[in-house]
C-alpha cells in the first residue's frame, strides 16, 4: 500500500491512524415520561401516563412534542429541582404527546442499585422469618392432628346452659348427652311403629261426615235456588233501570231561571226604595199642620169667572 503522505496516481489509499484506548465514559441511564396534556397546559409536572413521578436532571433532559425535539430555553424551560418543565407556548391540540428524556449518571444509578439491594436484603430477611413462622405453623398442626386422632366426645365437657337440665339426667360430656339422645330417638321410633299398627276407629266419623255432606248439599241447593231468585229480581230491576234512564233523557233541557231571578232582585231593591219613600211622604205630611181654608180662595176664584164672562160678552158685542 503506498505511503498516504505521497502523490497517488490512480489509486486513493485512506489510512486510518487510531490512538491508545481513552478512559471509559459515565455509565448511567435514560428515564423516560410520556404525557397528554390538556389543552392550554404549559406547566408539565407530576405523574405521567404510566403513574411515574416526573423528576428530570436540568442538564441532561431532552423535550419533545408529538415528536419533534424542542429547544431548550427557547421553547421550554426546567425547574431548578427537577419537577416542573414549563413549555414556552401552550398546548393548542387535545391529541399532542409530550416526551421528557433525563440522564441518570452513575451515582444515581449506582445509588439507585445500592436501594435495591437493600430491598433485596430486606426482603430476604423477611421471607427467613416467615420460613420460621411457617415451619412453626406446620409443627403446630402436626401437634393439632396428632391430639385430633385421639380425640373423643368424652373429652367434650359439657359447660353452659344444659338443654336437658330439667330432665335431671347428669351430664358430663358431650358423650353422655349423645347416649340421652340416642335414647330419646330409640322411645320415638317405638312410639311410630305403635302408631303406625293401630287401627283408628274411622266408620262414626265417616258416617257423621257423610251427614254432614248431606245437609250442605241440600244447604247448597238452597242457595242456588235464591241465587236464582236474585238474578231474577237483578234483572228486572235492570229493565227498571234502563225504562228510567230513558225517560229521564226525554225529560226537557233544565230552565234557566237566571233573568228572573236578576229581575226579582231589581223587584225587591224597588220595593225597598218605595217603602222608603213612603215613609218619608209619611213623615212630611205627619209635619203639616191643620189643612188650610179654601173659602176666601173659592169665592174670588167665582167672582173672577164673573168678570170673564163678562168681558167675554163685550168682546162678543
Amino acid at each position: 500500500m503506498a505511503d498516504c503522505y505521497e502523490p497517488c496516481d490512480d489509486i486513493i489509499d485512506i489510512c486510518v491512524n487510531t490512538g491508545p484506548s481513552g478512559p471509559r465514559g459515565s455509565v448511567g441511564k435514560i428515564t423516560q415520561f410520556i404525557f397528554y396534556p390538556a389543552v392550554g397546559t404549559t406547566d408539565i409536572t407530576g405523574t405521567d401516563k404510566s403513574g411515574t413521578l416526573l423528576q428530570v436532571d436540568p442538564d441532561g433532559v431532552l423535550v419533545a412534542l408529538n415528536g419533534v425535539m424542542l429547544e431548550p430555553n427557547a421553547d421550554y424551560t426546567i425547574a431548578a429541582d427537577g419537577l416542573t418543565v414549563t413549555l414556552t407556548d401552550a398546548i393548542i391540540n387535545a391529541n399532542d404527546v409530550l416526551t421528557v428524556q433525563t440522564w441518570q449518571s452513575d451515582e444515581k444509578a449506582s445509588n439507585d442499585v445500592l436501594d435495591l439491594k437493600l430491598d433485596v436484603e430486606k426482603n430476604t430477611a423477611d421471607i427467613a422469618g416467615l420460613d420460621i413462622r411457617v415451619s412453626q405453623n406446620e409443627d403446630d398442626i402436626a401437634a393439632m392432628q396428632n391430639t385430633a386422632q385421639n380425640f373423643t366426645t368424652r373429652d367434650i365437657k359439657v359447660s353452659g346452659v344444659s338443654p336437658t337440665r330439667d330432665r335431671g339426667e347428669d351430664l358430663k360430656n358431650q358423650q353422655d348427652i349423645n347416649y340421652l339422645f340416642d335414647t330419646d330417638l330409640i322411645s320415638q321410633a317405638a312410639r311410630l311403629d305403635e302408631l303406625e299398627t293401630q287401627k283408628p276407629d274411622t266408620d262414626g266419623s265417616i258416617k257423621d261426615l257423610s251427614d254432614a255432606i248431606e245437609e250442605n248439599s241440600q244447604g247448597i241447593s238452597d242457595l242456588a235456588t235464591s241465587v236464582d231468585d236474585l238474578t231474577t229480581i237483578v234483572s228486572e230491576n235492570v229493565s227498571d233501570i234502563s225504562a228510567l234512564q230513558d225517560e229521564v233523557k226525554n225529560l226537557p233541557d233544565p230552565y234557566d231561571d237566571t233573568e228572573i231571578q236578576s229581575d226579582v232582585d231589581d223587584l225587591v231593591k224597588q220595593v225597598g226604595t218605595n217603602v222608603l219613600a213612603i215613609d218619608g211622604n209619611t213623615k212630611a205630611i205627619a209635619a203639616l199642620g191643620a189643612p188650610v181654608s179654601l173659602d176666601d180662595l173659592e169665592e174670588a176664584v167665582e167672582e173672577l169667572d164673573d168678570r170673564v164672562t163678562v168681558n167675554e160678552s163685550s168682546i162678543v158685542d
